[in-house]
């Protein structure tokens, strides 16, 4: 069933940080809000909106889908961004870390 983020040691997280790819993702496209998972594919889920709510230090994020009046989903960023955890009614929560990625090399022309 995965682990938890309290599972894991400081070299666990600072490898599962380094990933060659974002898995998941979220950004704006004209009037929606678009979600990309990357496995193998890329599979994206568009929303119509989102409201945002800061509290205690963590952000809570709700995206609805056209037509409905309840969250399609509900992420909710902790430790200062880093950890995103995802919430969509019928799943279990999944817990994301944001990536570091490696800065890029300057080709030499």
């Amino acid at each position: 069933m995965g682990r938890t983020l309290e599972s894991l040691s400081p070299k666990d997280i600072a490898a599962l940080k380094r990933c060659k790819e974002p898995t998941m993702g979220f950004e704006r496209r004209s009037d929606r809000w678009v979600q990309t998972f990357y496995a193998g594919i890329a599979m994206r889920t568009e929303y119509v909106t989102a409201a945002a709510e800061v509290n205690s230090g963590m952000t809570t994020i709700k995206f609805f889908s056209e037509g409905r009046s309840a969250p399609a989903e509900t992420v909710r960023l902790l430790d200062g961004n880093n950890v995103l955890v995802q919430e969509t009614p019928g799943f279990r929560s999944h817990t994301f870390l944001k990536c570091t990625f490696a800065p890029e090399k300057k080709s030499k022309h």
